[in-house]
């Protein structure tokens, strides 16, 4: 809806708060909360575009960071990890744009792409985890 209505940043925050609560159910047993390595981790495994560019959790996660904490695609983790800042645009033809000969610390992501890459990922993981009788039963406490 928010991404229907033009709102994409609102979208996009969606998205990663969407993340967090998957990485959260992904968490093993015994472990309490989720954190920054579950994120990422999650990402990794699951979150794919249809592009051959490559995004990584780690970058997943920086762009969480600067759009929750900072509302803009720069935070203090993209800096300290020395990875590829992440941009957004509409829909586009390529689902995630990277011409290093440009710019080789910014790659462009669909928000589009982004939105169906999370869902796909959402469809993977729970039929992962439901068809795994332990994780099954750690899902369905929660």
């Amino acid at each position: 809806m928010c991404y229907e209505n033009k709102s994409f940043r609102a979208a996009i925050i969606l998205i990663y708060s969407g993340i967090d609560a998957m990485a959260a159910l992904d968490i093993p047993c015994g472990q309490t909360v989720s954190g920054r390595n579950d994120f990422i981790k999650w990402c990794d495994r699951y979150l794919k575009f249809k592009s051959m560019e490559k995004i990584t959790g780690t970058e997943l996660y920086a762009a969480r960071c600067g759009i929750i904490h900072t509302y803009s695609s720069e935070s203090d983790f993209l800096k300290r990890e020395n990875c590829r800042q992440i941009g957004y645009m509409d829909r586009s033809a390529m689902d995630v744009i990277y011409k290093p000969d440009i710019d080789e610390t910014l790659v462009m992501v669909s928000v589009e792409a982004l939105i169906n890459a999370f869902f796909s990922a959402i469809n993977e993981f729970l039929i992962e985890a439901l068809s795994n009788s332990g994780r099954s039963r750690s899902l369905k406490k929660g």
